[in-house]
């Protein structure tokens, strides 16, 4: 019996383009919300790719700074094929790269917008199977900054270029310029003491783009991370019988019942809880990134009601532990 035939349109180059632009853009808008880049009032709600997620709102000087890097800089690099990496990163105050997100590209002169395709297996990527790429990266990434550390109070960030071979010498995008020695050894990333992470990648006919985290080996072999790498660990629950929790899982315990309780509509924003319960906003702001993460919270922070979320909120009204008192 001969194999069913069907048309299946495929990417453009335009299109391809696009998708990778979007990817960029949704990778730096969810690494800015879940690692507490900024204010949460600085994002809004966004589907891409069927994935929920939290984009960055061009309302003050230093997201516009953000977005000019991306829109007018890489995206310039990236439209002329010039760019082969391009690195979101996360430093401390002392200069240190605690993580960086690292997007990889690469190019593709092939032809043909639309192809006969066997429905037992594709030639060439089309647009369902793009789509489904991107939300499996996506999805990634997001397990993985939401189960990371809390990172310090006082951080920065920058964005880092790799250029193709190609690339005229005399090249810089628009607010870009080349690095010095120094910058460039502290961006490079050594092989001992570092952890990288593929999220994995979205291909077309035109554009490969994998996602890459990496950060140092003691940042990230930490319980929470180790939890998306598939050891086992005690649950939420668990932990929270425990008689000497971590002071993350008391916080995390006291937000989820401040929200249980809250009759405020639209939900109360990190900064409005914080102030509520006496605790740091970037805190709050993790734990939220927690309570989504273990099922308790809708991606807009709104309780999940069933009796998971009854249960764990009984238990933690029964155990003075939690006490919403400020300490």
């Amino acid at each position: 019996m001969s194999a069913q035939m069907v048309r299946q349109r495929g990417v453009t180059g335009q299109e391809s383009l696009i998708l990778v632009r979007n990817m960029m853009r949704a990778g730096v808008s969810t690494v800015s919300y879940l690692r507490n880049i900024f204010p949460d009032e600085l994002f809004a709600d966004k589907v891409v790719a069927g994935v929920n997620l939290k984009t960055l709102m061009p309302n003050t000087k230093e997201v516009r700074m953000v977005m000019d890097w991306l829109e007018k800089g890489v995206f310039d690099a990236l439209e002329k094929q010039y760019l082969k990496a391009m690195s979101f990163v996360i430093l401390d105050t002392c200069g240190e790269v605690r993580e960086s997100y690292d997007f990889h590209v690469g190019y593709s002169d092939e032809e043909g917008v639309e192809m006969m395709l066997d429905v037992t297996g594709s030639q060439a990527p089309t647009k369902e199977t793009v789509a489904k790429s991107m939300k499996l990266v996506l999805r990634k990434l997001i397990t993985l900054t939401q189960s990371m550390p809390e990172l310090p109070e006082r951080r920065t960030v920058t964005m880092k270029i790799v250029y193709d071979p190609k690339t005229p010498e005399e090249y810089e995008p628009p607010f870009f310029s080349a690095a010095g020695e120094e910058e460039r050894k502290r961006f490079t990333h050594h092989d001992n003491g570092i952890v990288e992470l593929s999220m994995g990648d979205v291909k077309t006919h035109y554009h490969t783009m994998e996602l890459r985290c990496v950060a140092s080996r003691q940042w990230m072999e930490t319980p929470q991370v180790s939890q998306t790498q598939g050891e086992s660990q005690p649950t939420f629950e668990a932990r929270l019988r425990n008689t000497n929790p971590s002071p993350q899982d008391v916080v995390c315990a006291q937000v989820l019942v401040h929200l249980f309780e809250s009759s405020q509509t639209p939900t109360p924003t990190a900064s409005q809880i914080a102030s509520a319960l006496s605790k740091p906003p970037n805190t709050v702001r993790h734990s939220l990134s927690q309570l989504q993460a273990y099922g308790f919270l809708s991606p807009s922070h709104k309780p999940i009601v069933n009796e998971d979320t009854t249960r764990v909120v009984n238990m933690i009204h029964a155990n003075p532990t939690y006490s919403r008192k400020p300490s």
